[in-house]
């Protein structure tokens, strides 16, 4: 071979070995940029009603290139890095959350199961508490000491009210979720965690037991039991109505008598007996006829019937009305007015916030306090108390006071006053023929009550 056959040989292979390397480094290249999914850990919790995915940790995502399936709508952002929520509006049973690099790759970051809003979530609360629920800041309701449903592990649906079936002449649903309106001639019974989401009519009795209702509740024509229960709807019952340990997130109706232990109730309206205790309403509490009972319990809104009212250790936030009936406040503190036909009694280091009325029905209040007035045509008995307002008495009765202080006036009508060891800053008017009685250190007007002379 000659020198330059040679030459030109040597010289072609290091051109081929050129090309081939460069080939080589262009697509190790490449592959050294090709963009790669962004790691992150997201959850999907209930807030209060709403829905929020949580960036648990991982890598910062760019949101320009994420995308959320099964939403109608959710949140702008920039970014979303780790303990960032992103509220969104699901319209499907999962959510997926999606990367695109802009065309060229995609890939799924999470799948997430979108399960039954739990109402504990928001401080039921009072709404909420405050609490509530209702109106409270909180969002909802605040549920008493000992409810501990657990309702943030319900599953997602599993079928429709089709697959049910009928047990012993009972329509069940147990450890199950169906999504759908339930309609059953037969009684219902809901439990271990089973659930409805959609509205359920029954012309019989319902019993949900560690269960819920997303929706609501319609025409229940028998007896309505819920324990451990959560309820988002409106509850329509016909029949008496028991609730323990649960929470009902709107209006519960119904002609029969209402019993609710430990548990967070929008409002109520019954034309039966109400009784509350260890129970959070975060709405009013209303009979028609039935007598009103509150043990250890808040009531954000009014208390009214036609019948007697019984406040024990609780607190009302607004007025009691109870109609023809009586009122009995112990230990215990309304925030608002007291309106009664029949006695009221207020004892045992009880607080009145408003003006206590009864037309011809006679008021005690012991070792309490009054921010208000009263107005009645009775006798008025006050002991070991502090009233702040008059005392307004317009009928043949007497007002006795005893180790009391009065920061207003007593306007007795034609009958007597009685003062013993007590203080009062205003003036007592006694009419013609009627007298003032005085016993122990008691004062009028700073005047030593023997030598007070009413105006």
């Amino acid at each position: 071979m000659s020198p330059v056959i040679g030459a030109v040989l040597l010289l072609a292979i290091v051109v081929a070995i050129g090309a081939i390397a460069a080939a080589s480094i262009t697509q190790l290249g490449q592959s050294e940029t090709r963009e790669v999914a962004p790691q992150a850990s997201l959850s999907l919790e209930n807030d209060g009603g709403d829905y929020v995915i949580i960036h648990e940790g991982g890598q910062s995502l760019d949101m320009s290139e994420i995308s959320v399936q099964g939403v109608s709508e959710f949140d702008e952002a920039e970014t979303l890095t780790a303990n960032d929520e992103l509220r969104i509006q699901p319209t499907a049973d999962t959510v997926r959350v999606v990367w695109d690099s802009g065309g060229q790759h995609t890939a799924t970051l999470a799948t997430l199961d979108v399960r039954p809003i739990d109402p504990y979530s928001s401080g039921a609360g009072s709404g909420g508490d405050d609490g509530d629920g209702g109106d409270g800041d909180g969002g909802g309701p605040t549920a008493p000491s000992g409810i501990s449903v657990g309702m943030d592990s319900f599953d997602p649906p599993s079928g429709d009210c089709n697959d049910l079936v009928t047990n012993n002449g009972k329509l069940v649903v147990i450890d199950e979720v169906y999504a759908c309106d339930l309609y059953s001639v037969d009684p219902v019974l809901i439990e271990d965690e089973g659930g409805i989401i959609g509205d359920v009519t029954v012309k019989d009795t319902l019993d949900v037991q560690e269960g819920f209702v997303d929706g609501e509740l319609t025409d229940i024509s028998g007896e309505l039991t819920l324990a451990n229960a959560t309820i988002t709807g409106p509850i329509a019952g016909s029949s008496d109505v028991v609730v323990e340990h649960s929470v009902l997130q709107d209006t519960l109706e119904t002609p029969g008598a209402v019993t609710i232990e430990t548990a967070v109730v929008s409002e109520v309206d019954s034309q039966s007996a109400v009784s509350v205790v260890d129970g959070a309403v975060d709405g009013d509490v209303g009979s028609q006829w039935g007598a009103i009972s509150l043990d250890a319990s808040e009531v954000e809104g009014e208390v009214v019937t036609n019948n007697d009212v019984t406040v024990l250790d609780s607190e009302v936030d607004e007025a009691i009305d109870a109609g023809g009936g009586s009122i009995t406040v112990e230990a215990a503190t309304v925030n608002g007015s007291l309106s009664a036909e029949s006695a009221v009694d207020v004892t045992d280091g009880s607080a009145i916030h408003g003006t206590i009325t009864t037309p011809w029905a006679p008021v005690t209040i012991t070792d309490s306090t009054l921010v208000g007035a009263v107005e009645t045509d009775a006798d008025l008995t006050v002991e070991r108390s502090e009233i702040t307002g008059d005392l307004n008495q317009t009928s043949w009765s007497t007002v006795y006071l005893t180790d009391t202080t009065l920061s207003g006036a007593i306007r007795p009508g034609p009958g007597d006053t009685e003062l013993t060891g007590s203080d009062v800053s205003g003036h007592v008017y006694a009419s013609d023929g009627w007298k003032i009685t005085c016993a122990g250190d008691a004062s009028i007007h700073d005047t030593d009550c023997g030598s007070y002379a009413p105006p």
